[in-house]
């Protein structure tokens, strides 16, 4: 019978992953300027999540929040332990192939930087768990200790923030 625990356990574990890899991946590349360093943090997040996956108590927080939690404190370690300076945006999106497309992109891509570094810490974390993970607003107000209306209203003013200020490229 505890064979059979270990097998659940096993699968559970290969089910959050295929889950939130994704996501907890780009809730890490919104926030660092190197592919490398996303996939590492992604990796820690879930070895995290293999080791404590025991104690998860899935009547004190649903999944996604507790996976988010655990990536959220990887970053603030990483940045703590790094002194990293945080880059919101990178110029990767551009492509070589299209010189003017790639001048645009990249002229599009500095302006979007620019107008995120005007938002506060917490709207820009906002916005990644929003778009960047793909999480709900009471996921995300979970995960902050806000409440899901506050959330969405913060959200909403954010991106009215981000609008006026890229209303050139819009």
């Amino acid at each position: 019978m505890a064979q059979q625990g270990v097998e659940n356990a096993e699968e559970a574990l290969i089910k959050i992953f295929d889950d939130y890899y994704t996501k907890v991946y780009n809730y890490f590349r919104y926030h660092l300027a190197r592919d490398t360093e996303a996939q590492d943090l992604a990796g820690e997040v879930f070895m995290r999540v293999a080791s404590a996956f025991s104690r998860y108590d899935r009547t004190k927080a649903g999944i996604s929040t507790w996976i988010f939690t655990i990536a959220r404190n990887v970053l603030i370690d990483y940045f703590r332990k790094t002194k990293y300076q945080r880059v919101e945006l990178t110029d990767h999106m551009a492509s070589e192939d299209d010189p003017i497309g790639s001048m645009m992109k990249k002229e599009s891509i500095r302006a979007l930087r620019q107008a995120l570094l005007r938002l506060t810490e917490k709207e820009r974390e906002l916005i990644a768990l929003k778009y960047s993970a793909g999480m709900k607003n009471t996921e995300i107000a979970l995960v902050l200790g806000l409440s899901a209306g506050n959330v969405g209203i913060m959200l909403f003013r954010s991106i009215e923030k981000l609008r006026g200020d890229m209303k050139d490229f819009l």
